[in-house]
C-alpha cells in the first residue's frame, strides 16, 4: 500500500522542526562554525507496513539541546528536561571541551582583561577560564531541537490519522454497498409514517474484499452507543463509547458500575467541533487546507446515498 498523504505530511513535520530549529540556533548565537546548522537533517519513510520519522545532527547537538551537567551544579533547566551527559564522567572525548572552547574565543575575538594590569589575557587563558567555570556549572539547555519537536508533534497525530485514513481509502477503495432493515421494533410504525428506518444494517466491501459492517439504531435504552471496531490478522482495535467518567464501583451491589454513556455528539465530540471551527479560522486567515476537505464529504455522501438506493431495491449496490 502506497502512503503518499502520509509521507506529505511527515515531510511538513520533519521541514517544519527543521526549519525552526535552525532559526533558534542562529538567535541564539549557535552558530559560530555553521557545522551544527548545516548537519540538521530528516528522513521520512512511509512504507507498507509501517512509517517513520528520523533526525540527525553533529554529537554535540544534543549537548546544545539538552545541555550538560556541571561537576559540582547545575542549571535548573537540565532538572526539568533531562540530560545524559555530565562533565567528569569520562564518557566522554578527552579535551573536547577545551578545544571548542579555544576555538570559539578565538573566532568571536574574545578576550578577558586581567584587573590587575588592565592587559587583555591571551586566547589560551581565556579559554581555560570559561573552561573551567563550564565545566564545574555545565552547559545550559538551549532545547533549539526539543521545543520545536514538541510544538510539532502535537499537533502531527490529528493530521496523521487524517491522512493514513486518506492513503486507505484510496488504495483500498469502497466497491460495493448492502443496506438492510428491520422493523421488528415496537417503533418502527412510527418511522414509517416519516418514511426513515429506526434499525439498519450496511455492509461495504473494499476493492480487495475487506468487510466494513455499519449497525445503525434510532433508538437505544442505555444510552448513545457508538463504537469503531477494527479486527485483522495481528490483533484489533476499538474506540470505546465515551462516558461521565471513567471511574468504576464496585461494592456489595455491584462490580464494575460505571457512569452513563455521555448523551449526544454536541457532548461527545466537542473537541471535533472546536477543530472544526479552528479549521475554518485557519482557511479564512491563513489559507491552510483544514483536516477534511470536499472531497471527503463527497465519498461519505456518495455511500450514503448508495446505501440508501440498496435499501430501496434490496440488493447489492455498486459504486
Amino acid at each position: 500500500m502506497q502512503l503518499k498523504e502520509t509521507q506529505k505530511v511527515l515531510n511538513v513535520f520533519k521541514q517544519l522542526v527543521l526549519n525552526q530549529s535552525r532559526a533558534i540556533l542562529s538567535k541564539k548565537g549557535k552558530n559560530v562554525s555553521n557545522e551544527l546548522f548545516r548537519s540538521l537533517d530528516g528522513v521520512v519513510k512511509a512504507m507498507p507496513n509501517s512509517i517513520s520519522v528520523s533526525f540527525e545532527m553533529e554529537d554535540y547537538g544534543y549537548y546544545q539541546d539538552r545541555g550538560v551537567k556541571g561537576k559540582t551544579s547545575t542549571y535548573p533547566e537540565i532538572a526539568q528536561y533531562g540530560t545524559l551527559a555530565k562533565f567528569g564522567s569520562g564518557k566522554g572525548k578527552k579535551g573536547g571541551l577545551s578545544g571548542g572552547i579555544k576555538k570559539w574565543v578565538k573566532s568571536k575575538r574574545f578576550q578577558f582583561r586581567n584587573k590587575e594590569t588592565g592587559k587583555f589575557m591571551s586566547y589560551d587563558s581565556t579559554a581555560y577560564l570559561i573552561t573551567r567555570s563550564i565545566w564545574n556549572k555545565g552547559i545550559k539547555p538551549s532545547l533549539f531541537f526539543t521545543k520545536p519537536f514538541e510544538r510539532a508533534f502535537k499537533k502531527l497525530p490529528d493530521e496523521l490519522i487524517v491522512k493514513i485514513n486518506d492513503d486507505i481509502l484510496k488504495n483500498d477503495p469502497i466497491k460495493e454497498v448492502f443496506a438492510t432493515t428491520s422493523d421488528l421494533s415496537e417503533y418502527a410504525s412510527l418511522f414509517k409514517k416519516v418514511n426513515d428506518y429506526e434499525l439498519a444494517t450496511v455492509v461495504l466491501k473494499s476493492k480487495k474484499g475487506v468487510l466494513c459492517t455499519i449497525n445503525n439504531a434510532r433508538h437505544c435504552t442505555y444510552g448513545h452507543d457508538q463504537r469503531v471496531e477494527v479486527f485483522g490478522t495481528k490483533g484489533m482495535l476499538i474506540s470505546n463509547n465515551k462516558r461521565e467518567s471513567e471511574v468504576e464501583l464496585s461494592n456489595n451491589q455491584g462490580t464494575n458500575i460505571k457512569k452513563k454513556l455521555l448523551n449526544f455528539f454536541i457532548e461527545r465530540y466537542h473537541e471535533a467541533y472546536y477543530l472544526q471551527l479552528h479549521d475554518l479560522a485557519d482557511l479564512a486567515t491563513k489559507k491552510k487546507q483544514p483536516r477534511a476537505n470536499f472531497d471527503d464529504g463527497h465519498q461519505a455522501l456518495v455511500l450514503a446515498v448508495a446505501a440508501a438506493k440498496s435499501l430501496k431495491l434490496k440488493k447489492i449496490v455498486k459504486i
